[in-house]
């Protein structure tokens, strides 16, 4: 028998899509290929290119000639001039200006987040009460499911809004630390060194917030109607009960 998609499993797909997303932002730099374009920042002259992730750096001394690592090049492997030492102020930024925290933590939540989803009750069949009047029963069987325990759903929510604030906090704060570095580079250098911020990290971190607060709605208006539900049905019961 299929049974149908449930709110839930929404939520864990959206979940799934944010930790998907929130990977990649987080490898940013750490080997040649796509990932190499996942970066904070950008710093480079005509002859040295650095681009910065959360973990890992990237330099070329010529466009297509990229080192990714986790560990900084020496300045003197080069093999040109770095007068402004653009790696040692690739470093510093990774280690002191952003904070990968944030962005882990948001990460974790979504896990989280994930397993309690996966312990909400599932769709069963339940066959139809049968009165024996015809010997027949004229109600087929058709799907039920219960009501989360009160402890998965506030774990859920609180799982949920957590997220959504970490994930904010990790937006907002590599966003206004590259865009400040940007401006404080082109200033002390006098425009020597060409700073940019990293489009493709900034997209996927606001459109990771984006996410989070969607699953924080839905995670909150599934609770609510769940608790709905349930008084409904107790209403109901007690309703029958008393006629």
């Amino acid at each position: 028998m299929v049974y149908p998609v449930s709110y839930e499993h929404v939520l864990q797909s959206l979940c799934l899509v944010a930790i998907i997303l929130s990977a990649v932002l987080v490898s940013g730099c750490a080997s040649n290929g796509p990932l190499q374009n996942v970066f904070l920042l950008l710093l480079e002259y005509p002859t040295v290119h650095v681009r910065v992730g959360y973990f890992s750096l990237c330099v070329a001394t010529y466009p297509n000639n990229w080192v990714c690592g986790a560990d900084a090049l020496p300045r003197d492997s080069l093999g040109v001039e770095d007068p402004w030492n653009l790696i040692g102020l690739a470093d510093k930024f990774r280690h002191q200006v952003v904070f990968s925290g944030l962005v882990l933590a948001s990460l974790v939540l979504m896990v989280i987040l994930v397993v309690n989803l996966a312990a909400w009750p599932k769709w069963r069949t339940e066959a139809p009460d049968d009165d024996g009047s015809d010997g027949e029963s004229q109600v087929s069987d058709h799907e039920v499911r219960k009501s989360p325990s009160r402890m998965i759903q506030v774990t859920g929510v609180l799982a949920s809004i957590l997220e959504d604030v970490f994930s904010l906090l990790a937006a907002a704060w590599q966003h206004a630390a590259a865009v400040s570095t940007v401006e404080a580079i082109r200033l002390l250098t006098s425009g020597e060194v060409d700073a940019r911020a990293g489009t493709a990290a900034t997209a996927l971190v606001w459109v990771i917030f984006g996410i989070c607060v969607i699953v924080a709605v839905m995670a909150a208006g599934l609770t609510m109607f769940s608790m709905i539900l349930l008084a409904y049905a107790i209403d109901g019961s007690v309703s029958t009960t008393t006629d």
